[in-house]
């Protein structure tokens, strides 16, 4: 009888790699939908399914001190509203894919 023992080696997930792209859809004078792709991990690299989204966001010119996080719950989710915005007031929007290991890279600012 021969018993062979094999050894698998664990490797930790990584957060996700990629920024969605996000367009901004619809705007009032104080709230502001935005969307974004689904993004699908990738397995090469050894990501996590995607469990959701983390939205940041801040008034133009602000530091990041000043930024508010919105987390979207559901890989299946692409859209956002953010509400009780100061009218007349650019903001500076984006958002990064969350799985098991972190949030991952956030996008380019969506205006």
């Amino acid at each position: 009888l021969g018993v062979s023992h094999v050894k698998k080696r664990l490797v930790p997930s990584e957060a996700p790699s990629a920024a969605p792209n996000v367009t901004k859809t619809f705007a009032t004078s104080y709230s502001i939908t935005i969307n974004w792709e689904f993004l699908v991990p990738c397995e090469h690299i050894n990501e996590d399914i995607i469990t959701g989204y983390s939205v940041r966001y801040r008034e133009m010119g602000n530091n990041m001190a000043d930024t508010t996080v919105l987390n979207i719950t559901g890989a299946s989710v692409t859209e956002a509203t953010i509400s009780n915005l100061n009218l007349s007031t650019n903001y500076s929007i984006q958002v990064a894919a969350v799985n098991g290991a972190g949030t991952g890279v956030f996008s380019n600012a969506a205006l």
